[in-house]
């Protein structure tokens, strides 16, 4: 079994941090095959996605655009069907929002792991919204 990441150096993610300790230890034949791979392509890969996440611009890049998403929802109201060009710019604008943060989301799943993603509230609620923001895109 591989030895796990030092605490003190967030950059570096072994195979441990994103795949449960109980399947990692078990004698199933996928995680058997698994712990027999190696694993330096896949922790470097992490590393430069947790690089990425972690990076103050990428969050103030989310956050502007969490913003701008917001600013475009106070455009939608009853009347929004008497203005098709502005519909259309909205839907466009929601497909683009939504492909970001979509975007966002799985490059987080694989930076922090599918179990370290889905243990927080705030990344949960992420989840939520994007999947909710997809089905509406999918289904316009």
């Amino acid at each position: 079994m591989r030895d796990q990441a030092p605490a003190d150096d967030p950059q570096t993610l072994l195979a441990g941090d994103c795949i449960p300790t109980k399947c990692w230890q078990s004698n199933f034949f996928i995680c058997r095959t698994m712990r027999g791979w190696s694993w330096e392509r896949w922790d470097k890969l992490r590393g430069w996605a947790v690089s990425i996440v972690g990076h103050p611009a990428f969050e103030w890049m989310i956050l502007a655009l969490i913003f701008a998403s917001s600013i475009t929802l106070a455009f939608e109201d009853v009347h929004l069907d008497e203005r098709p060009q502005l519909k259309k710019a909205l839907y466009i604008l929601n497909f683009v929002f939504t492909g970001i943060f979509l975007v966002e989301m799985i490059l987080k799943w694989f930076a922090l792991g599918l179990w370290n993603y889905f243990t927080s509230p705030w990344t949960i609620l992420d989840a939520f919204i994007v999947a909710v923001s997809t089905k509406k895109v999918v289904s316009t």
